[in-house]
């Protein structure tokens, strides 16, 4: 068990009775995050994951750093000695993140499809014709205020792009298109046009 205050064994006793909730439920009744839906090995505590999803928003802290803060806190002497679940924290805490999203904008228990876009915020920063432009800025003389500039990164390169092209299969998107990103197959047919 994964918890704000370290990494812990404890043996689990699921409730085997014949109305008796699935393993995961049971889990998430206790406030536990399954690291798994089969042969269940690890939870993660609901407030470690938003211990997590504060400090990683609010402080910057990647889960690198936050995942060795646990171990210290487990045992600062031995950190080695300390079951090593990095990896599944990782896949959690993006699932975690997900269902808070999914909560936030009213939709947590709904199993319909979302639009392209739902799960984003309303950006007020952001030029949109009707809402925050005046009327005529298409013929406006200084057209140089409704320009949008977009930079990849600080080096005004996508090298992260490229890297993450050979391990696209196993980067499973969990909002494919719903939130700031765009859709995958529309984008992949954007780069596949675009010229660099």
């Amino acid at each position: 068990v994964v918890d704000s205050s370290g990494i812990a064994e404890h043996t689990f006793h699921f409730c085997t009775c014949r109305n008796a909730a699935s393993q995961v439920q049971q889990l998430l009744e206790a406030k536990l995050f399954p690291a798994s839906y089969e042969k269940i090995k690890t939870g993660f505590s609901f407030k470690v994951l938003d211990d997590y999803m504060l400090e990683s928003t609010a402080c910057q802290t990647s889960g690198n750093a936050f995942w060795s803060k646990l171990q210290c806190r487990t045992d600062n002497a031995f950190t080695s000695d300390v079951p090593d679940r990095y990896r599944e924290f990782f896949r959690v805490s993006r699932c975690w993140r997900y269902l808070q999203i999914r909560k936030w904008f009213g939709v947590g228990y709904s199993n319909s499809s979302l639009k392209e876009g739902e799960l984003a915020l309303f950006c007020a920063a952001c030029p949109q014709p009707g809402i925050n432009m005046p009327a005529g800025w298409k013929t406006d003389s200084c057209s140089w205020l409704y320009w949008r500039s977009i930079a990849a990164d600080g080096f005004f390169s996508a090298d992260h792009l490229k890297a993450a092209s050979k391990s696209s299969s196993l980067d499973v998107p969990l909002s494919n298109g719903e939130g700031y990103m765009t859709e995958r197959s529309a984008y992949k047919k954007h780069l596949n046009t675009a010229t660099e």
